[in-house]
């Protein structure tokens, strides 16, 4: 059989340097792969649990998929319920009743692998913990959009959380009819962050731009490129040849008239 390994990413820490000592700002600690016990254990859980001090708000862990084997939370009263529970109920423990907090972000086993229903099993995962009702433990992001979501864990510490098995999901997900922030690729890729500026493909876009002008000025900047490339050609293809008219050469003929 084969044995899925939980996978703690390390964690990444911002300090500061007051009077020459060293202050911890935030821990955020990644898990991934945590949706399936052994023996009704879970080794990483119990790991953080034992070594870290979740009783310090300085320490956050994300969950950063997969977060329920095999095909995520079904319904309540469903077959595999209980056990879908149980798994969930293990990762949440680590900050149940403790100051830090935990973040889920949906893996694609959590999307029933791409299976019809998935969209379902992402409501019904965050329907679950928000019935719990612990004010440190969300899903994000929500209602199975894609993201990005921010949140604002600490002074100058922003996490962004998006959703990747959107961009593959086959079947139902939220689209340009959902209340999702962001509806469709190009809203996910051009997005506007709580500081008022926009981003794109992780580039920066400065602020004396708005989005109009910095739309206007990407498709400029395409057609430079097209109008850029070919050396001749009429088409843009081709390095000069085919049935592209030289300017230069037209130019000359005009000269000797």
């Amino acid at each position: 059989m084969l044995l899925r390994i939980p996978i703690l990413l390390l964690l990444f820490s911002v300090s500061f340097m007051a009077a020459a000592q060293s202050k911890v700002v935030q821990r955020i600690f990644l898990v991934g792969d945590a949706g399936e016990l052994d023996d009704g254990k879970h080794p990483v859980c119990d790991w953080l649990k034992q070594n870290v001090n979740w009783n310090d708000s300085s320490n956050t862990i994300v969950y950063l998929g997969d977060n329920i084997y095999p095909l995520g939370m079904p319904a309540e009263g469903s077959k595999s319920y209980t056990t879908a529970k149980t798994i969930i109920d293990y990762q949440i423990s680590v900050v149940k009743d403790k100051n830090a907090k935990a973040f889920f972000v949906p893996g694609n086993h959590d999307w029933r692998r791409g299976k019809e229903g998935g969209l379902q099993q992402i409501q019904n995962a965050q329907q679950y913990i928000e019935s719990l009702q612990l004010a440190n433990v969300q899903q994000l992001p929500t209602n199975g959009c894609p993201g990005p979501v921010e949140v604002k864990i600490a002074d100058n510490i922003l996490l962004v959380c998006m959703d990747s098995e959107w961009w593959l999901e086959q079947n139902q997900k939220p689209g340009i009819e959902s209340d999702c922030d962001y509806k469709n690729e190009d809203e996910v890729v051009y997005w506007e962050g709580n500081d008022g500026r926009y981003y794109v493909d992780e580039r920066f876009v400065p602020e004396e731009h708005d989005k109009k002008e910095y739309d206007d000025w990407n498709r400029n900047k395409g057609q430079s490129n097209k109008k850029g490339n070919g050396n001749g050609n009429e088409n843009g293809n081709g390095n000069g040849k085919g049935k592209g008219k030289d300017k230069d050469k037209d130019k000359d003929k005009d000269d000797r008239k």
